[in-house]
């Protein structure tokens, strides 16, 4: 590449062309393409080397020149050889000076111009390298902000299954609270039933049953409201024999067993029944029971459950439908 030193040096050495190769000078016209002097040089270049193009690149060469002459003679300085001497007038001469002093010049708009594109080119490095930090940066905030909103959407859907959890924590608290009070209604119901079965009276002219036993059975003379007192019993006859009288009593009081009484059939058929229903368990009519059901892989009877929850909440029959289907795939 031809640089501002090698520029110099060809233009006070004309020899120094042959050295050049044809792609350096192309690519200096192509690069300064204002730059009259690298479009004579490449003319000069093209005619050493016979190229066809010579001629074309000439007439476009002295475009740039308003003297023909001088560059004429210098196109003829750059291609001659070492064995043809340069002729030129003293006019000429004259003009080669002043010429070359404007190459001198050229030259060192050149060099100017490539401080320039050193300069352009920091320049472009440096905003090239701000660029890149810009670019780097936005991508740590684009991530940053990415990352936050995962953990946002990550914090919600911990939050809405929390909330699930506590609603479906609730509404088994809810279906169990509904369950025993439902027991207990039955509870109670059963318990008034029995108190009313026992406040009914009896048939007419049925003696009544004595949960207790009677007091003239232990001692008939405290029954009727005498008390004797012992010490006085021994002074007569009479005295003795009720004595005698009370001491069997608690004497046959002890001996006494009594006998089982039999049952009679429609108390025994009343107690049978009250024990069978006691151990039939009721049907318990839930949400929370057809789910159990289902994990207990019973799926016809939750299926037969989740019916009747239908009809007796009509305003979930549709969800209870979309269950029930579930269940039957």
């Amino acid at each position: 590449m031809i640089n501002a030193d090698v520029l110099n040096r060809l233009l006070q050495q004309p020899g120094l062309l042959k050295e050049t190769t044809v792609a350096d000078l192309e690519m200096m016209a192509y690069q300064y393409p204002w730059f009259g002097t690298a479009q004579l040089l490449l003319a000069a270049k093209q005619k050493q080397t016979g190229s066809l193009n010579a001629d074309k690149q000439l007439q476009k060469a002295m475009v740039y020149f308003n003297q023909p002459l001088w560059s004429g003679a210098q196109l003829n300085k750059f291609i001659a050889t070492e064995s043809t001497p340069v002729v030129v007038t003293s006019e000429a001469d004259a003009l080669i000076e002043i010429d070359e002093t404007d190459a001198s010049l050229d030259a060192e708009a050149m060099v100017e111009a490539e401080d320039i594109c050193d300069v352009k080119d920091v320049n472009v490095v440096t905003d090239a390298v701000l660029d890149a930090e810009y670019v780097l940066q936005a991508e740590a905030d684009k991530e940053a902000d990415q990352f936050i909103k995962e953990l946002d959407i990550e914090e919600q859907a911990e939050a809405m299954i929390e909330a699930d959890a506590q609603r479906e924590v609730a509404d088994f608290m809810t279906n169990a609270d509904a369950e025993l009070a439902a027991e207990a209604t039955i509870g109670s119901d059963f318990a008034k039933e029995e108190l009313m079965n026992a406040q009914k009276p009896g048939p007419v002219g049925e003696k009544p049953v004595f949960t207790f036993e009677p007091f003239h059975t232990v001692d008939y003379f405290a029954s009727q409201g005498i008390k004797l007192r012992e010490e006085k019993l021994e002074n007569d006859q009479l005295g003795k024999q009720v004595k005698s009288f009370t001491q069997w009593l608690r004497s046959m009081k002890k001996i006494y067993v009594e006998e089982k009484k039999e049952l009679d059939v429609t108390e025994e058929k009343e107690v049978v029944s009250i024990a069978k229903e006691s151990n039939q368990q009721t049907e318990v009519v839930t949400e929370t029971m057809a789910e159990v059901l289902v994990k207990q892989g019973k799926k016809a009877q939750a299926i037969d459950l989740y019916r009747k929850l239908s009809l007796l909440h009509p305003e979930k029959s549709v969800y209870f439908a979309s269950r029930i289907d579930e269940l039957k795939q």
